[in-house]
């Protein structure tokens, strides 16, 4: 698959505005769930143009993980932890289409559909607080791609979705053209979930780069190791802090550059 985390490293700064609050305190604030799911028109940079697809609408409440799969879908992935500071573990599920007529000569670029569930207080299930359409399609036509999405049948690949520290992780790796990953990382803050880190490696003109962007601190790590040496050289640079980019709005299969 070639997708923009293939073709050139990304330069990618964001911004946000005000510190995170306690998480508590946005725990006690009521959420409203961002349940839009636009039609997707397909104008994909890879070697494939995908079909056009219309996302389903999850349910607004769910007893587990399952309940919200929409038909025709799978479950793929999920990851359980506490993201809004209620002391209650909380979902992120990744679905897949399973949609016949997305398989485009030979390769199959079913959509994925990532969605956010808050445990609900008394027990009794979860309720949806957010989703994103935007994960890339597969594309790459060439035999045995290497998806930005684990597949399902590896056994040594540990998955795309992590929950640490009362954040979530998303993990995309990168393509057969250059090993490395992408990984965006959001925290539930000011009553929705923001991009506070984002990590870019892989190996370019014979060195390989590891670059992160920490959106709490507002610092850039770049670390730079030949491919024939021992030595990295890091750099750090103080950002300017600008509005952050949330999870329902965000693009992740075309991020800005700066």
């Amino acid at each position: 698959m070639k997708t923009v985390f293939a073709l050139r490293r990304l330069a990618f700064v964001a911004a946000v505005g005000l510190l995170p609050v306690l998480l508590r305190a946005q725990a006690a604030k009521p959420v409203t769930p961002d349940v839009t799911t636009p039609t997707q028109t397909t104008t994909d940079t890879g070697d494939l143009v995908v079909p056009v697809v219309k996302f389903p609408m999850l349910p607004k409440m769910g007893i587990n993980a399952a309940a919200f799969t929409p038909a025709g879908w799978v479950l793929r992935q999920q990851a359980s932890g506490d993201l809004n500071g209620d002391g209650k573990p909380d979902l992120v599920l990744l679905f897949a289409d399973t949609d016949p007529h997305n398989i485009v000569q030979d390769v199959d670029t079913n959509p994925y559909l990532l969605a956010i569930a808050f445990a609900n207080a008394d027990g009794s299930g979860y309720m949806l607080a957010a989703q994103n359409t935007s994960i890339p399609r597969e594309t790459d036509t060439r035999p045995n791609p290497q998806g930005v999405i684990d597949d399902p049948t590896c056994s040594d690949c540990t998955g795309n979705l992590k929950i640490a520290r009362g954040a979530f992780k998303l993990i995309f790796d990168n393509t057969n053209l250059q090993p490395g990953n992408t990984n965006f990382t959001f925290r539930f803050q000011h009553n929705q979930f923001e991009l506070i880190g984002y990590e870019d490696s892989g190996v370019d003109g014979g060195v390989t780069y590891d670059t992160s962007w920490n959106f709490s601190t507002w610092m850039e790590q770049d670390v730079r190791t030949p491919v024939d040496s021992d030595k990295p050289k890091t750099k750090l640079t103080k950002l300017a802090p600008k509005p952050l980019l949330t999870f329902t709005k965000i693009d992740l299969n075309n991020v800005p550059y700066y």
